[in-house]
């Protein structure tokens, strides 16, 4: 069984954890019951910040992340002892670990990013970003939970025995598969741009 659930365009706004900015959440998934821990522990989020300034990044550890350019002139990364990571086009990621202590550095400017983080003893996922003109399609199948964020223009998303749902720039879906299940995405504008976030399993 597919169950398809529509998310709002304006998600909760929530500090950053070292108080240098805040994001708007998309989605996110909480574990209970973890030994030693006490209340909810952070499964996996995705979400969407504004970095105005260069700034250290919250430490998360046991996270892996990646952080995906929205808007602005790029930036670069510096973590551990590895050489820095630059970023300066629409739609490039970065993939780093949320552990070591991490330095964001702008390029020229503000910019706006999409943000994945997971826990790595309990999430394996993948993300994908992809650009449509009105003849382009994406088909993605599989047993996994699947969050479809829309960066710019309109999606149209079908799955076998469903109406097509349309889903507008800053708006995403979530789709919560029991068996795979093959989908459909299409541009309903010009020029569409998204984000697909795989949620596995727990690895």
């Amino acid at each position: 069984m597919t169950a398809l659930m529509r998310i709002a365009r304006f998600g909760k706004v929530v500090p950053w954890g070292n108080g240098l900015g805040s994001r708007s959440e998309v989605e996110a998934a909480f574990e209970h019951g973890l030994a030693a821990v006490a209340g909810p522990v952070l499964s996996w989020r995705l979400a969407t910040t504004t970095i105005a300034n260069s700034c250290p990044f919250s430490h998360y550890l046991g996270y892996d992340r990646t952080i995906i350019l929205l808007h602005g002139n790029g930036f670069e990364l510096n973590w551990g002892q590895r050489e820095a990571k630059t970023t300066d086009r629409f739609g490039q990621m970065i993939y780093f670990p949320g552990d070591p202590a991490t330095i964001c550095r702008l390029l020229d400017g503000p910019v706006d990013v999409l943000n994945v983080m997971a826990m790595r003893s309990r999430i394996a996922y993948a993300v994908k970003f992809e650009t449509l003109d009105r003849n382009s399609i994406v088909e993605l199948t599989g047993p996994a939970l699947k969050v479809i964020y829309c960066v710019g223009g309109e999606l149209r998303v079908r799955t076998k025995g469903t109406s097509t749902l349309s889903v507008r720039a800053g708006e995403a879906l979530r789709i919560n598969v029991g068996q795979p299940t093959p989908f459909s995405i299409t541009s309903g504008a010009l020029y569409s741009a998204l984000a697909v976030l795989e949620i596995f399993s727990s690895v």
